[in-house]
């Protein structure tokens, strides 16, 4: 009887704590996938190789269109969105936005 719920008590501690992991690996399974860094990584270089640089650094965010003209070559961008399959139109419906998003430290 005592082996039985030393037993149940090791399955019982082993189940809480390997649960929470599971589902902690499937939420984060969405951000760190390969497809996801593989576009991350084209955008970033479009973004550092673009003329309008500077000028995006200086926000705290800026949303990267090829139309709006935040990204100064069109041609590349619109090439790299398309080959992503990233959709931009004026239909605010239809848009997939990529958001740069400037880190700032604060100080306290």
């Amino acid at each position: 009887m005592v082996v039985i719920i030393f037993v149940l008590l090791i399955f019982t501690i082993l189940y809480n704590s390997a649960v929470p992991l599971l589902g902690k690996y499937q939420q984060l399974s969405y951000y760190d996938d390969l497809d996801t860094t593989y576009d991350l990584y084209h955008i970033r270089k479009l973004v550092e190789n673009d003329a309008n640089f500077e000028t995006i650094m200086n926000k705290n965010y800026a949303i990267l269109q090829c139309a709006n003209g935040t990204i100064a070559n069109y041609a590349t961008c619109d090439n790299l969105y398309k080959a992503l399959g990233i959709t931009y139109s004026t239909d605010v419906d239809v848009n997939d936005e990529v958001i740069y998003l400037k880190k700032v430290q604060l100080m306290l």
